[in-house]
C-alpha cells in the first residue's frame, strides 16, 4: 500500500525527507499554482543539478530515495507537493 500525503514547502534548499529513509523510494508529484523555477539534484556527489522553468498546472513526477530542491524565494508557497512513500515491501 502507498502512504500518501501532501504538504507545502516554505523555504528554499530543502532536503525532502517526509520520513526517515529506511530503504524507501519516494515519488514526488509537483503541481504548480503559478510559474516558477525549480532547481533540483539528487543528494550525491555525481548528480548534476537540473533547473526547470515550469508553467502553472504543469506536473513533475520525480522518483528518488533522496533529493534536494531549491525554489527562488519569490516562488515559495507556490508549489504543492504530493508524495508517496514506497515501503520496502511495496511493489
Amino acid at each position: 500500500m502507498y502512504k500518501a500525503g501532501s504538504f507545502f514547502r516554505d523555504h528554499a534548499d530543502n532536503d525532502v525527507e517526509p520520513e526517515r529513509d529506511n530503504g524507501r523510494t519516494f515519488t514526488f508529484i509537483y503541481i504548480l499554482r503559478s510559474p516558477c523555477q525549480m532547481r533540483m539534484s539528487a543528494l550525491n556527489k555525481t548528480a548534476k543539478a537540473t533547473t526547470l522553468n515550469l508553467q502553472p498546472n504543469s506536473m513533475l513526477i520525480f522518483k528518488s530515495r533522496r533529493f534536494k530542491y531549491e525554489i527562488p524565494k519569490e516562488d515559495h508557497k507556490r508549489v504543492m507537493i504530493y508524495y508517496w512513500c514506497h515501503g520496502m515491501n511495496d511493489v
